[in-house]
Protein backbone atom coordinates (compact mmCIF):
# COMPACT_ATOMS: atom_id res chain seq x y z
CA UNK A 1 0.00 0.00 0.00
CA UNK A 2 1.29 3.36 -1.02
CA UNK A 3 0.24 6.14 1.28
CA UNK A 4 0.85 9.86 0.21
CA UNK A 5 0.42 13.14 1.73
CA UNK A 6 -1.28 15.53 -0.05
CA UNK A 7 0.46 19.12 -1.63
CA UNK A 8 1.05 21.92 -0.05
CA UNK A 9 -2.09 24.03 1.41
CA UNK A 10 -0.03 27.42 1.97
CA UNK A 11 1.68 29.16 -0.42
CA UNK A 12 5.38 31.38 0.61
CA UNK A 13 4.53 34.62 2.60
CA UNK A 14 1.23 33.20 4.36
CA UNK A 15 0.61 32.38 7.26
CA UNK A 16 0.72 28.53 8.01
CA UNK A 17 -2.02 27.27 10.36
CA UNK A 18 -3.36 23.90 11.59
CA UNK A 19 -5.64 22.57 9.04
CA UNK A 20 -7.96 19.74 10.02
CA UNK A 21 -10.99 17.97 8.98
CA UNK A 22 -12.99 21.34 9.23
CA UNK A 23 -10.59 22.94 7.44
CA UNK A 24 -11.51 22.61 4.03
CA UNK A 25 -8.23 24.04 1.94
CA UNK A 26 -7.06 23.42 -1.81
CA UNK A 27 -3.79 22.86 -3.03
CA UNK A 28 -1.49 25.61 -3.51
CA UNK A 29 0.50 25.91 -6.86
CA UNK A 30 3.28 24.04 -4.92
CA UNK A 31 1.22 21.26 -3.82
CA UNK A 32 -0.37 20.70 -7.71
CA UNK A 33 3.36 20.24 -8.26
CA UNK A 34 4.19 17.88 -5.57
CA UNK A 35 1.16 15.43 -6.82
CA UNK A 36 2.83 15.77 -10.38
CA UNK A 37 6.18 15.02 -9.26
CA UNK A 38 4.43 11.70 -7.66
CA UNK A 39 2.73 11.18 -10.49
CA UNK A 40 6.01 11.32 -12.14
CA UNK A 41 7.89 8.78 -10.00
CA UNK A 42 5.35 6.23 -10.81
CA UNK A 43 5.33 6.84 -14.48
CA UNK A 44 9.46 6.99 -14.48
CA UNK A 45 8.91 2.94 -12.50
CA UNK A 46 6.52 1.89 -14.77
CA UNK A 47 4.04 1.55 -11.79
CA UNK A 48 0.31 2.05 -11.96
CA UNK A 49 -1.86 1.99 -8.62
CA UNK A 50 -4.45 -0.57 -9.33
CA UNK A 51 -6.60 1.15 -7.32
CA UNK A 52 -7.30 5.01 -5.65
CA UNK A 53 -8.40 6.29 -2.60
CA UNK A 54 -8.29 9.26 -1.10
CA UNK A 55 -9.79 11.60 1.44
CA UNK A 56 -12.87 13.72 1.14
CA UNK A 57 -11.31 16.94 1.46
CA UNK A 58 -10.27 19.19 -1.30
CA UNK A 59 -6.71 18.92 -0.75
CA UNK A 60 -6.53 15.31 -0.66
CA UNK A 61 -9.14 14.87 -3.92
CA UNK A 62 -7.09 16.98 -6.13
CA UNK A 63 -4.06 15.35 -5.53
CA UNK A 64 -5.36 11.86 -5.97
CA UNK A 65 -7.35 13.15 -8.94
CA UNK A 66 -4.04 14.61 -10.19
CA UNK A 67 -1.98 11.51 -10.14
CA UNK A 68 -5.06 9.74 -11.44
CA UNK A 69 -4.97 12.09 -14.87
CA UNK A 70 -1.66 12.12 -15.35
CA UNK A 71 -1.21 8.23 -15.29
CA UNK A 72 -4.10 7.71 -17.30
CA UNK A 73 -5.98 4.92 -14.58
CA UNK A 74 -8.80 3.50 -15.93
CA UNK A 75 -10.48 3.34 -12.15
CA UNK A 76 -12.55 6.28 -10.55
CA UNK A 77 -10.31 7.48 -7.39
CA UNK A 78 -12.68 5.79 -4.42
CA UNK A 79 -13.11 8.68 -1.60
CA UNK A 80 -13.53 7.43 1.80
CA UNK A 81 -13.85 9.26 5.07
CA UNK A 82 -11.82 6.64 7.25
CA UNK A 83 -8.87 8.70 5.07
CA UNK A 84 -9.84 12.21 6.25
CA UNK A 85 -7.54 14.04 7.95
CA UNK A 86 -8.39 14.52 11.98
CA UNK A 87 -10.24 17.24 13.63
CA UNK A 88 -7.99 19.28 15.45
CA UNK A 89 -10.70 21.16 17.56
CA UNK A 90 -9.70 24.41 19.27
CA UNK A 91 -7.02 24.01 17.13
CA UNK A 92 -8.13 24.62 14.05
CA UNK A 93 -7.08 27.64 12.03
CA UNK A 94 -4.61 28.65 14.37
CA UNK A 95 -1.05 28.79 13.85
CA UNK A 96 1.63 27.21 16.72
CA UNK A 97 2.86 30.67 18.59
CA UNK A 98 -1.23 31.16 19.05
CA UNK A 99 -1.74 27.62 20.44
CA UNK A 100 0.94 28.25 22.50
CA UNK A 101 -0.60 31.45 23.87
CA UNK A 102 -3.82 30.07 23.93
CA UNK A 103 -3.40 26.32 25.67
CA UNK A 104 0.62 26.99 26.30
CA UNK A 105 2.91 24.89 24.77
CA UNK A 106 2.58 21.42 26.66
CA UNK A 107 0.05 20.00 24.37
CA UNK A 108 1.45 20.90 21.30
CA UNK A 109 4.90 19.66 21.88
CA UNK A 110 3.91 16.18 23.25
CA UNK A 111 1.77 15.86 20.04
CA UNK A 112 4.34 17.68 17.49
CA UNK A 113 7.15 15.74 18.81
CA UNK A 114 5.43 11.87 20.41
CA UNK A 115 2.03 12.12 18.61
CA UNK A 116 0.55 12.40 22.18
CA UNK A 117 -3.30 12.86 21.48
CA UNK A 118 -4.65 16.40 23.22
CA UNK A 119 -7.05 17.20 25.40
CA UNK A 120 -8.09 20.23 22.70
CA UNK A 121 -8.92 17.64 19.49
CA UNK A 122 -11.90 16.87 18.39
CA UNK A 123 -13.45 12.98 18.85
CA UNK A 124 -11.86 10.49 20.20
CA UNK A 125 -7.92 8.33 19.27
CA UNK A 126 -9.92 5.38 19.39
CA UNK A 127 -12.10 5.96 16.95
CA UNK A 128 -9.08 6.80 14.26
CA UNK A 129 -7.50 3.84 15.11
CA UNK A 130 -10.62 1.58 14.45
CA UNK A 131 -11.36 3.57 11.05
CA UNK A 132 -7.86 2.93 9.71
CA UNK A 133 -7.98 -0.45 10.79
CA UNK A 134 -10.95 -1.05 8.80
CA UNK A 135 -9.84 0.74 5.86
CA UNK A 136 -7.20 -1.60 5.77
CA UNK A 137 -8.91 -4.74 6.13
CA UNK A 138 -11.08 -3.74 3.95
CA UNK A 139 -8.39 -3.04 1.08
CA UNK A 140 -6.32 -5.83 1.96
CA UNK A 141 -10.32 -8.06 0.95
CA UNK A 142 -11.41 -6.36 -1.86
CA UNK A 143 -7.56 -5.60 -3.47
CA UNK A 144 -6.03 -8.60 -2.88
CA UNK A 145 -4.88 -9.48 -6.02
CA UNK A 146 -3.68 -5.67 -7.16
CA UNK A 147 0.28 -5.38 -6.96
CA UNK A 148 -0.40 -1.59 -5.51
CA UNK A 149 -3.37 0.39 -3.85
CA UNK A 150 -2.77 4.25 -3.61
CA UNK A 151 -4.38 6.21 -0.50
CA UNK A 152 -3.81 9.75 -0.42
CA UNK A 153 -4.26 11.67 3.26
CA UNK A 154 -3.36 13.39 5.77
CA UNK A 155 -0.32 14.02 8.50
CA UNK A 156 -2.48 13.06 11.32
CA UNK A 157 -4.36 10.26 10.11
CA UNK A 158 -1.03 8.67 8.27
CA UNK A 159 0.45 8.19 12.10
CA UNK A 160 -2.10 5.48 12.18
CA UNK A 161 -1.17 3.08 9.38
CA UNK A 162 2.12 3.61 11.14
CA UNK A 163 0.48 1.85 13.93
CA UNK A 164 -0.20 -1.19 12.48
CA UNK A 165 3.20 -2.18 12.99
CA UNK A 166 3.23 -1.16 16.71
CA UNK A 167 7.30 -2.05 17.19
CA UNK A 168 7.95 0.32 14.56
CA UNK A 169 5.51 2.63 15.76
CA UNK A 170 6.88 2.90 19.21
CA UNK A 171 10.70 3.29 18.04
CA UNK A 172 8.96 6.38 15.45
CA UNK A 173 7.31 8.03 18.05
CA UNK A 174 9.99 7.65 20.28
CA UNK A 175 12.45 8.93 18.20
CA UNK A 176 10.11 11.93 16.64
CA UNK A 177 10.44 10.61 13.23
CA UNK A 178 6.29 9.95 12.63
CA UNK A 179 5.12 13.16 10.88
CA UNK A 180 4.92 13.09 6.80
CA UNK A 181 6.22 15.85 5.20
CA UNK A 182 3.94 17.31 1.98
CA UNK A 183 4.05 15.54 -0.96
CA UNK A 184 5.96 12.83 0.92
CA UNK A 185 5.04 9.02 0.31
CA UNK A 186 5.27 6.00 2.38
CA UNK A 187 4.85 2.26 1.44
CA UNK A 188 3.60 -0.66 3.61
CA UNK A 189 3.81 -4.10 2.04
CA UNK A 190 1.33 -7.15 3.85
CA UNK A 191 1.73 -10.54 3.75
CA UNK A 192 1.19 -13.62 5.91
CA UNK A 193 -1.23 -11.15 8.07
CA UNK A 194 1.74 -8.76 8.95
CA UNK A 195 2.59 -5.46 7.72
CA UNK A 196 5.83 -4.21 7.29
CA UNK A 197 7.02 -0.93 6.37
CA UNK A 198 9.00 -0.13 3.29
CA UNK A 199 9.43 3.24 3.87
CA UNK A 200 8.09 6.57 5.57
CA UNK A 201 8.21 9.95 4.84
CA UNK A 202 10.35 9.93 1.45
CA UNK A 203 10.50 11.70 -1.06
CA UNK A 204 8.75 9.85 -3.91
CA UNK A 205 12.15 10.89 -6.16
CA UNK A 206 14.70 9.73 -3.66
CA UNK A 207 13.22 6.77 -2.29
CA UNK A 208 13.82 2.91 -2.97
CA UNK A 209 10.57 1.79 -2.41
CA UNK A 210 9.96 1.90 -6.26
CA UNK A 211 12.51 -0.21 -6.78
CA UNK A 212 12.02 -2.91 -4.29
CA UNK A 213 8.51 -3.14 -6.00
CA UNK A 214 10.16 -3.72 -9.73
CA UNK A 215 12.01 -6.89 -8.07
Amino acid sequence: MLLARHGNTFAPGQKAVWVGARNDLPLVDSGVAQAESLAQALEKASIKPEATYAARLKRTVSYAQIIHDQLQLSKAVILDHRLDEIDYGSWSGLSNDEIKAKFGDIELNEWMQYGKWPASFAGLESVIEEQVESFVQEVIEEQADKRLTLAVSSNGRLKYFLKLMQDIYSDYIEHAKWKVATGNICLLSYSKGLWDLICWNENPHSTTAFGIMQR
